[in-house]
């Protein structure tokens, strides 16, 4: 409903822009200005008091008009689920008259959205005071209102832009604020959006903050969303938003990284609590642009901040002291604690292959999920489960480095049976074009060149090597190490696994990175361990580490003999399980934790898909499937937010989410996927 003049024309810019999924309707006091329009219906409001004159820029007459159609204003908007009151903000019809339409419509039950523009410096001081006093009643009508400040599109074109193009810019943002949330209803995508979605975010939000972005080419979706964050009609930061709705549209070629790393760059900037729901709309018409748009809401007292000197915050690397472990490592107690498991809530929603939208916290863990918190709580060694997207840093502290993860399955690839077509292993009997081939494809799909992909001779030692460069062939040589640490930026660290535990190390602040083969054998003799102290070397601080613990064979399915039991729990404490049949077991993942633990890293991250369960793996029963090797890796971008690897989400297949694609898991406020 496009309400005055500035109103009216926003909603004929929609409809030339062909605007779909909603009605028009036009209201005026300007029975001329009126007949222009090109709106479904259009009501003439106070004809009685204005003749079809207008309003006179005098918000009264504006409000008392449209009172006076009250009863042909609500006929027109029964039914309706969602209401958009659209105005341009210092003159008379749109300024009184936006206020009255948006109490009638949350009245009639819609969720109600303002969207104001605020006018011109130019336009004078009365028109400006105008302005403030309808946006302040119309706040109080709606249950969200986006308010675009006219003089911000000045910094969004040339000194050159005429007057006309200026007021065309203002339509073109209020088309982009409707069509955004919209279109995330109406028009199917990738990740759709219901309704109920919408409506959790923006009912009784109050003042909501809109951003836009676009780009093209390499890193567009991160770009885009860079662009809108950083909005010039952002007139404060979107750090106190506790919702935010964010739409992402793009051609059939949108790929899966694109988006999560688009997504992660909105969450960091968004409240640590914030609930977000995001979702996309394919339109092959727009090529090779994404565009992203923004709605911040759900701001505490006093609404939104204005933006503090220097936004957008960009931070600065900082040097790290090292921390290092205690002089002796607390062990694990055996005493007895509870074994229910409670999942820590995690502010941010994560983006798996089926990429979920809301924000949550499970009510309890799965059980596969975790043996190591069942495990490590026996032990008593503290152990927390944090499902990925929870990396914590400190208050205090600044991140200044992405790190980024991704594990990839065994599908997608070009290898023969008996192997499953992404196999990764070069040491399995594989043929080495194919792995030469599959390797590839996962450099390719990262958008890294192959030789930033590191790979080591992996051979359950506890050995690692710090890498400082590319690497052509696989570290370690015929020796072989198990670990591999850098502070490289751009450098992909690999882990190869079958049944082992894939530790992915990273310290955010300074962006030093670790990546851990953990068998049985080496995390025993503390592969994983001297991986931490040589990040310590480096510079990383234990307190600033997280660490992401990838599948492997579960305490539940991993039956070992009584004494091996003995000897690794000896030497791990919190290894030491059961499995399903109550036979003697180790959960590896219990351990680590438990050893990261007392180095001092609490935020530790467990991939809740990576269950290992289709097979009983037994250290009693040498056999192994020969269906390949998969792998995970780690990597840190440069500075302040780079697009390392920002691409499609498949391995060498198809662009479809699933079989084959990589699984991209969300990280907190440290980094991305």
């Amino acid at each position: 409903m496009g309400i005055g003049g500035g109103g009216v024309n926003a909603v004929n810019r929609m409809i030339e822009q062909g605007l779909k999924g909603v009605e028009f309707i036009a209201i005026n006091t300007d029975a001329q200005a009126l007949l222009m329009s090109d709106a479904d219906v259009k009501l003439d409001v106070g004809r009685d008091s204005t003749r079809g004159l207008g309003a006179g820029a005098d918000p009264e007459v504006g409000r008392k008009a449209a009172e006076d159609a009250k009863d042909e204003i609500e006929e027109l908007l029964r039914g309706a689920d969602m209401v958009f009151v659209t105005a341009g903000e210092g003159g008379g019809t749109g300024t009184g008259g936006a206020p009255v339409v948006a109490s009638i419509a949350r009245k009639l039950g819609a969720l109600t959205v303002g969207v104001v523009t605020r006018p011109f410096s130019f336009e004078g001081k009365r028109r400006s005071n105008q302005a403030e006093n309808g946006i302040s009643a119309l706040r109080e009508s709606c249950d969200t209102l986006i308010v675009i400040p006219n003089d911000r599109l000045l910094q969004m074109g040339d000194a050159a832009v005429s007057l006309m193009d200026a007021f065309r810019s203002a339509d073109e943002v209020l088309l982009n604020g409707v069509q955004g949330i919209t279109d995330l209803i109406t028009t199917p995508g990738l990740i759709n959006v219901d309704f109920a979605d919408v409506k959790g975010i923006m009912s009784g939000a109050g003042t909501a903050l809109m951003g836009i972005g676009s780009a093209r080419g390499e890193g567009r979706s991160l770009k885009a969303a860079e662009i809108a964050i950083n909005s010039p009609l952002l007139e404060a930061s979107m750090e106190g938003a506790q919702g935010v709705l964010m739409s992402i549209a793009g051609g059939s070629d949108l790929g899966l990284f694109e988006i999560n790393e688009a997504a992660s760059l909105v969450q960091d900037a968004a409240h640590p609590d914030a609930n977000i729901i995001f979702g996309t709309v394919i339109d092959d018409s727009l090529g090779d642009e994404v565009r992203v748009t923004v709605i911040a809401a759900g701001f505490e007292a006093g609404g939104a901040g204005r933006k503090p000197p220097g936004w957008p915050r960009r931070a600065a690397r900082t040097a790290s002291s090292r921390h290092g472990p205690a002089s002796s490592p607390p062990r694990c107690s055996s005493r007895s604690t509870p074994s229910a498991c409670h999942c820590t809530p995690t502010a941010r929603p994560s983006a798996s292959a089926a990429m979920t939208t809301t924000s949550m916290c499970r009510p309890s863990c799965a059980a596969e999920d975790l043996d190591l918190l069942a495990s490590a709580r026996r032990t008593g060694c503290g152990a927390t489960l944090v499902r990925p997207g929870g990396q914590r840093v400190s208050d205090t502290g600044k991140v200044s480095v992405r790190i980024r993860r991704v594990i990839t399955t065994r599908a997608g690839g070009v290898s023969q049976p008996p192997f499953d077509t992404f196999n990764l292993g070069d040491h399995v009997g594989d043929d080495p074009a194919a792995v030469a081939a599959n390797r590839a494809r996962l450099a390719a799909a990262i958008r890294l060149p192959a030789e930033r992909v590191v790979w080591m001779n992996q051979v359950h030692s506890d050995r690692i090597t710090v890498v400082e460069a590319p690497q052509r062939v696989a570290v370690g040589g015929e020796v072989g190490t198990d670990g591999l640490v850098t502070g490289t930026r751009g450098l992909a660290l690999a882990v190869l696994t079958a049944d082992c535990v894939p530790v992915l190390l990273a310290d955010a602040r300074t962006g030093v990175i670790g990546a851990v083969h953990a068998g049985r054998v080496g995390a025993q003799h503390g592969v994983v361990a001297r991986a931490v102290e040589a990040m310590l070397d480096l510079g990383a601080r234990a307190g600033d580490i997280s660490a992401l613990l990838g599948p492997a064979a579960s305490g539940r399915n991993y039956e070992v003999p009584a004494a091996m039991a003995d000897e690794v729990e000896a030497a791990l404490p919190g290894s030491r399980t059961t499995t399903s049949a109550g036979t003697p077991a180790l959960d590896l993942r219990a351990g680590i934790a438990c050893q990261l633990r007392g180095f001092g890293i609490t935020s530790i991250d467990v991939d809740p898909g990576a269950r290992l369960r289709t097979r009983r793996c037994s250290a009693i029963d040498a056999a192994r499937p020969p269906g390949g090797w998969r792998l995970w890796c780690g990597w840190n971008d440069r500075d302040g937010g780079g697009s390392f690897g920002a691409g499609r989400p498949s391995i060498g297949i198809d662009a479809r989410v699933g079989r084959g694609a990589v699984a991209a898991r969300g990280r907190g406020r440290g980094g991305r996927s």
